[in-house]
C-alpha cells in the first residue's frame, strides 16, 4: 500500500490509497485547506479523490478542515463516539479535570508558543451525520470492507475519544497517543498533553499486541515500535 505523508504544521496528515481513491488521517487547523489544496496537488492528487477521513481524535489540528473537505467531496467520515458532541459543537473546551501537560518544559514551551501563535480552539461545526461511519470500540471489519487490510483500535489517554489504525504489515498511525518530538524536554513518546497519562502505557502496549512495527505519529517522525517496547519494559 502507497502511503503519503502530508505535513502542514503542526500535523503530519497520511494518505492511504484505496483501489479508487484515498483514505485521509487527520486534517490540520481549519484556515490551512488552500495549504492542503497545493500540497495535495503536488502529488496529482485531487480533493475529490478523498473517499474517507479517518479522525483519530478531536482536537482542532486534526478535525478543523474536515468540514470544509466533506463540503468539497463525498467522503465519509470515520470517527469514535465520543467525538461526536465536539464535533457537533466545532470546539474541544471540554478538558477533564485530570487533564495536564507532561511536564514544566513542556509547560513553558507551550507558554512561548501561545505568544506566537493565537490559537481559539475552533472549527466549523460538522452537521453531515448522514456521512460519519461511527466507532463504538476496537473493529478489524471496516477498513476490510473498504480495501485496507488493517483494523481500528480504541486507544485513549491524550483523549477519550483517541483511535489508532493499524495495518497488517505494522504500519500504525496513532494520532496523538504517542508523539516523537521535544525530545529535550524528556517527553520520551508521551503525547505533551493528555486528559489521562495513566491509562497511555496501556493504549501503547495494545498498538504492540495487536502487531504494530512502525509508529506514525501526528506529530514528529515515525519510528520502530521496537524503541517503544524498550521505553514500556524499562519503564516498568
Amino acid at each position: 500500500m502507497k502511503i503519503n505523508r502530508i505535513k502542514i504544521f503542526p500535523t503530519n496528515i497520511y494518505l492511504l490509497s484505496l483501489k479508487k481513491g484515498y483514505l485521509m488521517i487527520d486534517t490540520s487547523f481549519y484556515n490551512k485547506f488552500n495549504i492542503l489544496l497545493k500540497k495535495l496537488k503536488k502529488y496529482n492528487i485531487k480533493l475529490k479523490d478523498i473517499k474517507y477521513i479517518f479522525l483519530t481524535h478531536y482536537h482542532d489540528d486534526h478535525a478543523g478542515m474536515i468540514k470544509k473537505i466533506l463540503d468539497e467531496t463525498n467522503a465519509k467520515l470515520i470517527l469514535h463516539k465520543n467525538s461526536l458532541p465536539v464535533l457537533k459543537r466545532g470546539t474541544f473546551l471540554n478538558y477533564s479535570p485530570e487533564g495536564r501537560l507532561l511536564n514544566p518544559c513542556v509547560k513553558f514551551i507551550s507558554y512561548l508558543h501561545s505568544k506566537i501563535i493565537k490559537r481559539d480552539y475552533k472549527f466549523p461545526p460538522i452537521k453531515q451525520s448522514n456521512r460519519l461511519i461511527i466507532i463504538k470500540n476496537d473493529n478489524s471489519s471496516l477498513l476490510k470492507s473498504i480495501g485496507i487490510e488493517g483494523k481500528i483500535l480504541y486507544t485513549p489517554g491524550h483523549t477519550i475519544d483517541s483511535i489508532s489504525l493499524v495495518l497488517d504489515n505494522g504500519y500504525a498511525f496513532v494520532g496523538d497517543v504517542c508523539m516523537n518530538l521535544l525530545k529535550f524536554c524528556n517527553t520520551k513518546y508521551y503525547p505533551l498533553y493528555a486528559e489521562d497519562y495513566s491509562i497511555i502505557t496501556k493504549s501503547w502496549e495494545k498498538l504492540l499486541k495487536n502487531g504494530a512495527k512502525i509508529i506514525y505519529p501526528a506529530h514528529g517522525k515515525e519510528f520502530s515500535a521496537i524503541k517503544l517496547k524498550k521505553f514500556i519494559n524499562h519503564k516498568n
